[in-house]
């Protein structure tokens, strides 16, 4: 496996091709450092060079994980065996190698999704819709991964177009490939064999003719192929919502089932990025930094020995002060989140590659009073429920968005909609602690929202 050392240099080098290759071929040909300047023929060339990037890293990004992968096998069938034999010393040293395995393995899936993140124009609402809540991992050794990866490699022989595959990231479960064009981003989904050949062209004849798949008749097929019939039907209504959603900004949510409209927020988004960057700027010169923002939320840095030693718990210590209703969260989780990616943060390249090797750990806490304190000081009526007002409200698809601690939900009243009830979403969580927004800048955009901020009715950008 590779030392640490080694790992971040062939982060840095993904990195670079994949954020950092466009600008970096304008600047070597001398053009102008605002795109506001450029040609349209510039623009052209900017576009092509952005997707070399992409190819390059890609295949970087297949063959670290493909070896990853592989090592993670060997590992994990090595703990089994010293499990069997009851060594427990070398499970536990075995144990401590697939933590490092599947980190790496995170941190590159990370990369993959930061590529996403740039196709999809940056619109958080978007990557939402493209994923599953799948938590199971994709090898790329089978044989449907290396077919997407051929297809990948037919589409990017186009100077113009970008073919990602979707099993490199965490983020993208709806296709195969996630495809940029000139204009337009596509969802490919890829089938092989003859019984796939079959409902494909009964699916392509059903449209033709104006109908819906939905409603073709499984009785002449055998069960198996009837179920796999369904599962593609699934899989097409899935493909279909999420493109919708992409070119409307409306459409059927894929895990509520439920229609949204996306709105543009009324308030300028803040975010507490010079927070970050004033906690950083102290690292240089001391191994720890500590602020807390709004009353509510607790940031810590740390460097060297105090990744280990004060980062475990020295936050938890500072919330357990004043409450026991608290979430608290390492950061580096942001790499399993839908979330707006590191590599799209105000942040250097240095610090990125600390950050996700680990020699840098932030560490955030969010007092939950403490949120509700500042989400009323700002007017947005707010209160825990109790557990039987959150049982019924978690009954349905809609309860799966809402955030529950110790068996109760928050309540969150808009004083300028007074009749319409709601409560904690999880997205909203991740907006503060993975996005990066002011807690205040939530509750006044949800003041200013033209419909209440609710799970499977309104979404802000």
């Amino acid at each position: 496996m590779k030392t640490t050392l080694e790992h971040r240099a062939k982060l840095k080098e993904i990195i670079d091709y994949a954020f950092n290759y466009g600008l970096g071929a304008m600047e070597w040909k001398g053009e102008p450092q605002e795109p506001s300047d450029w040609s349209d023929e510039t623009v052209i060339q900017f576009y092509t060079k952005c997707n070399d990037g992409f190819k390059t890293a890609q295949k970087l990004l297949i063959e670290e994980r493909t070896d990853y992968q592989n090592q993670l096998r060997d590992a994990s069938s090595q703990q089994k065996k010293f499990r069997g034999l009851r060594l427990k010393a070398d499970a536990d040293k075995i144990g401590t190698t697939i933590d490092i395995i599947e980190l790496r393995l995170s941190a590159l899936a990370h990369i993959a999704d930061g590529i996403a993140w740039t196709m999809l124009g940056g619109q958080l609402h978007w990557a939402r819709r493209l994923h599953m809540q799948e938590t199971e991992q994709k090898f790329l050794d089978s044989s449907n991964v290396a077919h997407a990866i051929k297809t990948a490699d037919t589409i990017n022989e186009n100077p113009l177009e970008f073919a990602l595959l979707s099993d490199l990231g965490c983020v993208v479960q709806i296709g195969d490939l996630l495809v940029r064009r000139a204009h337009s981003v596509e969802i490919i989904e890829l089938k092989e064999g003859g019984v796939n050949d079959k409902i494909i062209k009964l699916f392509d004849t059903t449209e033709q003719e104006g109908k819906n798949i939905a409603d073709i008749d499984l009785s002449a097929f055998d069960a198996k192929t009837a179920a796999q019939a369904r599962r593609m039907i699934r899989q097409r209504e899935k493909k279909a919502n999420a493109e919708e959603i992409i070119d409307t900004d409306t459409g059927i949510d894929p895990v509520t089932k439920l229609r949204i409209a996306v709105s543009t927020p009324l308030i300028p988004t803040e975010e507490y990025y010079e927070a970050l960057h004033t906690l950083r700027e102290q690292l240089r010169n001391q191994t720890s930094a500590y602020t807390c923002l709004e009353g509510c939320l607790h940031i810590g840095m740390y460097r060297g020995e105090s990744v280990s030693e004060i980062a475990p718990t020295v936050i938890k210590d500072i919330l357990e002060l004043s409450t026991k209703n608290y979430v608290l969260i390492d950061w580096l989780e942001i790499i399993d989140r839908v979330a707006e990616p590191i590599f799209a943060k105000p942040f250097d390249q240095e610090f990125i590659l600390d950050f996700l090797t680990s020699q840098v750990k932030v560490i955030m806490g969010l007092n939950l009073d403490g949120l509700i304190y500042t989400f009323n000081v700002f007017g947005l009526q707010t209160a825990w429920m109790t557990t039987k007002e959150t049982a019924k409200l978690k009954q349905g698809e809609v309860g799966k968005q809402i955030f529950v601690f110790d068996n109760k939900g928050i309540s969150i009243i808009n004083p300028n909609t007074p009749d319409t009830f709601g409560a904690l979403g999880k997205g909203i969580l991740s907006k503060i602690l993975y996005d990066n927004i002011l807690p205040s800048n939530i509750a006044l955009t949800m003041l200013n929202s033209a419909r209440p901020n609710l799970p499977g009715i309104d979404e802000q950008h």
